[in-house]
C-alpha cells in the first residue's frame, strides 16, 4: 500500500488492533499489483519467508521426543517441514497430565524481525490436540489459543524484532504426546530471491474434498485416506485377482492446478502397493510401478501443468501382500492463494505488513465467541507509515453514551473524523463481512461488501 505524495511513494503498514477483550479472526487476502514492486522493494526488506523451515537454515530442540512407531517418528525436526516434504509429527513423550509445560524451541539461522506464527496442529482427532501455547520470543510470553487444526498469529507491536528464536510452551492439553505438525515463523528476508512456496491439500477431508471406493473393508472407507488422522487409512475388500482395479476416487475441495502429489501404504495394517494408476479429471494418466515398500511417504510432482483439474480416481493395479489394497495420507497439493486467517486475541496493538506492490486489500472479519461479555464487539484498524499515522478505520466502537457508531479518523495534514452512514453492525460472530480498501494518487477509498467497484457503499478521502 502506498500514499502518493510528489516524487515519492511512502509504505503504509496495518495495525489490526482490536478494543475489547476478545478473539476475532481476521482473512486477509492482498491483491498484488506489479508496477510498484520494483520502485519499493528495498523499503519492505525483500520476500516473505518461513525463517523457522529447515530449508532456511533452522534447527530445533525439544522437551522430550515420542518414541519411533510403526515407522513414524515424532522427532522435533519434523515440525520445521511443511506436510509437502514431511508428513510426520513432533510429539512429546508425555502422559496425559503431565503434558503441560512440554516445550519446542527453533533456533533461526540469524536474527530476523517475526512478523507473524502460525502452527498447525497434529494430524490427530480434535480432542487430542493442543488447547493453548505460550509462546517465547524474546522477553515476551503471551499466551495463545489455538484452532482445531491451523492457528496464524499476528506479533503484537514490537514484539519478534530481531529475533534469534522462538519457544512454544504447552499451556492446554487434555491428553498425552501433545506437539504439532509444523510451525512456521515468517520474516521479510532481503537476501532471498523469492518468497517461501506455500501449497494447500485440494484432496483433504477437512477442506471439503469428498470421495468415493470400489469397497472397503470394514470402517476403512475412502475418508479415512483424505483426513489429516495418521491412524486412518483406505482398505479395499478383495483377494488376488479380485484386487486389481480397486479404486479410491477423490473429487478436490476445488479445483486447481496440482503441484505436488503424495501418498503412503496402508500402515495399521501394513499392506503395500507395488503398481498404481492415477486418471485425472482432465484425462491426463500416470502410471506408477515398482513402488517402494514399507511406511514411506511419496511425493513426486504433477506433470500435466497448467491443466486444472477437479479430481482423481486412483485404481490399485498390482500390490505384494495380494489382498485389501489400500492407501493412507493421499493428498494433492495446490498453490495457496496469498490469504491467511489470522486469530486476534489481545486488546494490545498487532501488526500485518503489506508489501510494497500491493495498492488494493480485502479483508473479512468475524468474531469469535468464547464466553465473554466482549466478544463480537469492536475492532480498530489503523494504516501507518514508519513514522506516522496516517488514519483509522473504527468498526463497531461505542461512543460515550453507549452507542455502537463506526468512524474513519484521519491524523494527516488535520485530525477529521468522518461517521459512516450504515445502520448496522460490521462485526459479529455469526457470518464473516467483507471489507476493502484503495490507494491511489493520494485518494483512499474504503466500502463493505466483495465487490469494491460498489458506489453505494464506499467513502472516497483524500490524505
Amino acid at each position: 500500500m502506498g500514499k502518493t505524495v510528489p516524487g515519492k511513494i511512502v509504505p503504509i503498514e496495518s495495525e489490526i488492533v482490536p478494543v475489547d477483550m476478545r478473539i476475532l479472526k481476521i482473512e486477509m487476502m492482498t491483491l498484488h499489483k506489479q508496477l510498484f514492486a520494483r520502485y519499493l522493494i528495498e523499503i519492505f526488506y525483500g520476500n516473505l519467508v518461513n525463517v523457522g523451515s529447515k530449508k532456511n537454515g533452522a534447527t530445533c530442540q525439544a522437551s522430550s521426543e515420542h518414541l519411533q512407531q510403526k515407522g513414524f517418528t515424532f522427532l522435533c525436526e519434523n515440525s520445521l517441514e511443511p506436510e509437502w516434504i514431511n508428513v510426520f509429527d513432533w510429539a512429546a513423550d508425555c502422559n496425559v497430565g503431565n503434558c503441560i509445560s512440554t516445550w519446542i524451541i527453533i533456533n533461526f539461522l540469524r536474527p530476523y524481525d517475526i512478523t507473524k506464527i502460525c502452527i498447525a496442529q497434529r494430524t490427530l482427532t480434535a480432542n487430542v490436540i493442543l488447547k493453548a501455547v505460550e509462546i517465547t520470543i524474546g522477553t515476551n510470553k503471551p499466551i495463545y489459543k489455538l484452532d482445531l487444526i491451523n492457528t496464524c498469529l499476528l506479533l503484537e507491536e514490537g514484539i519478534g524484532l530481531d529475533s534469534t528464536s522462538i519457544k512454544l510452551t504447552t499451556k492446554g492439553a487434555e491428553t498425552g504426546n501433545v506437539g504439532s505438525n509444523s510451525i512456521s515463523a515468517y520474516a521479510y528476508d532481503k537476501d532471498s530471491s523469492k518468497p517461501d512456496e506455500r501449497l494447500i491439500n485440494i484432496a483433504e477431508l477437512e477442506l471439503g474434498a469428498t470421495c468415493t471406493h470400489s469397497s472397503a473393508f470394514n470402517s476403512y472407507g475412502c475418508t479415512e485416506a483424505i483426513s489429516r488422522r495418521y491412524t486412518g487409512e483406505w482398505a479395499s475388500q478383495c483377494h488376488g485377482d479380485s484386487c486389481i482395479d480397486q479404486y479410491i476416487e477423490i473429487t478436490f475441495a476445488f479445483p486447481a492446478i496440482p503441484k505436488i502429489i503424495c501418498h503412503m501404504n496402508r500402515h495399521v495394517f501394513p499392506r503395500d502397493n507395488k503398481k498404481m494408476k492415477m486418471e485425472w479429471s482432465s484425462g491426463h494418466v500416470d502410471i506408477l510401478e515398482n513402488m517402494e515398500r514399507g511406511v514411506v511417504y511419496r511425493c513426486y510432482n504433477y506433470t500435466h501443468e497448467p491443466t486444472i483439474e477437479h479430481s482423481v480416481k486412483v485404481l490399485m493395479k498390482e500390490d505384494y501382500n495380494a489382498g485389501d489394497v489400500g492407501l493412507s495420507y493421499f493428498k494433492v497439493f495446490a498453490k495457496k492463494t496469498d490469504k491467511d486467517i489470522y486469530s486476534i486475541q489481545f486488546i494490545t496493538d498487532v501488526v500485518y505488513h503489506l508489501q510494497s506492490n500491493v495498492n488494493m486489500v480485502k479483508f473479512r472479519i468475524k468474531g469469535v465467541s468464547t464466553g465473554q461479555t466482549k466478544d463480537c464487539s469492536s475492532l480498530i484498524i489503523t494504516f501507518k507509515n514508519k513514522a506516522t499515522k496516517l488514519f483509522s478505520l473504527k468498526l463497531d466502537t461505542l461512543t460515550d453514551n453507549n452507542i455502537e457508531n463506526s468512524s474513519i479518523e484521519i491524523f494527516e495534514p488535520e485530525l477529521k473524523t468522518i461517521d459512516f452512514i450504515i445502520q448496522k453492525s460490521l462485526i459479529n460472530c455469526v457470518e464473516w463481512n467483507d471489507f476493502w480498501f484503495q490507494s491511489q494518487q493520494g485518494l483512499v477509498k474504503f466500502g463493505f461488501g466483495e465487490q469494491y467497484v460498489n458506489v453505494h457503499t464506499k467513502i472516497i478521502m483524500k490524505i
